[in-house]
């Protein structure tokens, strides 16, 4: 974009932009200074000719963003965001605020536990909810096969949700089990704390029988996501599978919420004799899951 200005400014950046070129992209402090300097007054003229910004909350507040305002603001994945963050591009001439979320999903990520009980774990999003703020829920789901959007359907949406996918659109390799689309596998291998973290090897062998089986039928490793809630184990599996698949998806619930695989394998970890289940007992996370 700014290639495409034009006047005494442009003409000015172009000219330190040869020399730091010519220089193999380094340019005397004293010249380097004044190129920056029109860098960011280019980057602004090219800001305030667009109708549309995308940027993080947090950016909203920046210095390339001075002195403009903004009637419209959409906020998506707002659940995910804290209030006062959320509030950044709010302040900057909002007249008109759209949040885009889901509350029944995973909120703000807040490791101070002060914070936490202060009430930052909340988002604005959910405090509008809580309030009684009218919402427009999107009820039709694209992306799993009705029998996996059953239970989250019950547990999280009150049996609102409808498939806008069927069955047919689903069918892929069948797994072993009753329906050859959702399978438990039980698994009696104890849990192990290593440091402020949890592993299941016996969970971590049985997932690779489960790819074995997958890939040995025709599925392609990149269709293939594994999910596991503690670190640890996701240690225990990056060990066992990336030797054979490097570029295999192995992640936590959080990381992995938004994304999309044709398999999904979940390694859940925990097994003791009290039935303790740790933080995975948060029906949000259950939910993403």
């Amino acid at each position: 974009h700014i290639g495409r200005l034009r006047g005494p400014l442009a003409a000015s950046y172009r000219e330190f932009h040869a020399l730091r070129t010519a220089n193999n992209g380094v340019l005397h402090r004293r010249h380097r200074a004044r190129y920056e300097e029109l860098q960011r007054e280019l980057e602004f003229e090219v800001i305030r000719t667009v109708a549309v910004v995308c940027c993080t909350c947090a950016t909203a507040g920046g210095e390339r963003l001075r002195g403009l305002r903004f009637a419209h603001v959409i906020i998506d994945e707002a659940t995910q965001s804290v209030e006062p963050q959320t509030l950044i591009p709010c302040v900057k001439g909002a007249e008109f605020l759209v949040l885009v979320g889901d509350q029944c999903q995973l909120g703000p990520v807040v490791e101070s536990r002060a914070a936490a009980t202060a009430g930052l774990q909340v988002s604005m999003f959910e405090r509008l909810v809580l309030g009684g703020h009218p919402v427009f829920p999107l009820l039709q789901q694209y992306r799993m096969h009705p029998l996996i959007s059953a239970f989250p359907n019950i547990t999280s949406y009150g049996g609102r949700l409808t498939d806008g996918v069927s069955a047919s659109a689903r069918a892929g390799v069948g797994l072993p089990g009753k329906n050859g689309v959702v399978t438990w596998w039980h698994i009696a291998s104890p849990e192990m704390a290593v440091r402020d973290s949890y592993a299941n090897e016996g969970e971590a062998d049985a997932v690779v029988q489960v790819v074995t089986y997958l890939v040995t039928h025709g599925v392609e490793y990149d269709d293939i996501g594994v999910i596991t809630p503690y670190d640890a184990q996701r240690a225990a599996l990056l060990t066992r599978l990336h030797a054979r698949a490097p570029d295999m998806d192995v992640d936590s619930v959080d990381a992995f919420q938004g994304q999309e695989r044709e398999y999904i394998i979940i390694s859940t970890v925990r097994s003791n004799i009290t039935r303790a289940v740790g933080f995975v007992a948060d029906v949000r996370r259950q939910n993403v899951a």
